[in-house]
């Protein structure tokens, strides 16, 4: 697949960014919705695509913010090849088609330090729902998730 000129976006030399939405899965989001009658606002990020990355990750504090435990703990791997082992919990990442439709896809993430500029990192268990097409000639990339085009993102700023 390569991208389409007009579903294409440049790729920056900082990486290829998307903004998401973390939330509650859904049968965290029934339970809430039978119990409290409301379910948490999505936590929203600017991610970074990471085909390196088997897991998806978000800063610490997310969990809480949508007021929900971890639910297991998932070994990952980080660069060097060390072996980590976090909380991590079972969510869905919501993302925004270039039509203004939601794309929702499971994620379990965990939370870890991602550095000053990274809010979230969408790794291979994310991406494994659609299609990261890179055409080199052109530098160009496009994301389609469940037959939608992704709208991608400049990458933040360096601080000044």
């Amino acid at each position: 697949m390569t991208p389409q000129p007009e579903r294409a976006f440049r790729l920056a030399f900082h990486g290829l960014f998307v903004p998401v939405r973390f939330t509650v899965n859904t049968e965290q989001e029934a339970a809430l919705l039978a119990t409290e009658g409301r379910t948490p606002d999505p936590v929203p990020l600017l991610a970074m695509i990471d085909t390196g990355s088997n897991r998806t990750a978000v800063p610490p504090g997310t969990f809480a913010r949508l007021g929900v435990e971890p639910m297991t703990d998932d070994r990952i791997e980080v660069a060097g090849g060390q072996s980590l082992r976090l909380p991590a919990y079972r969510g869905r990442l919501l993302f925004a088609g270039r039509g203004g439709e939601v794309v929702e896809v499971p994620a379990t993430a965990v939370e870890m330090s991602l550095g000053t500029r990274l809010e979230c990192i969408v790794g291979r268990d994310t991406l494994q729902h659609g299609r990261l097409a890179y055409d080199g000639r052109e530098g160009v990339c496009g994301l389609t998730l469940k037959g939608v085009d992704i709208a991608l993102h400049e990458p933040p700023s360096e601080p000044a």
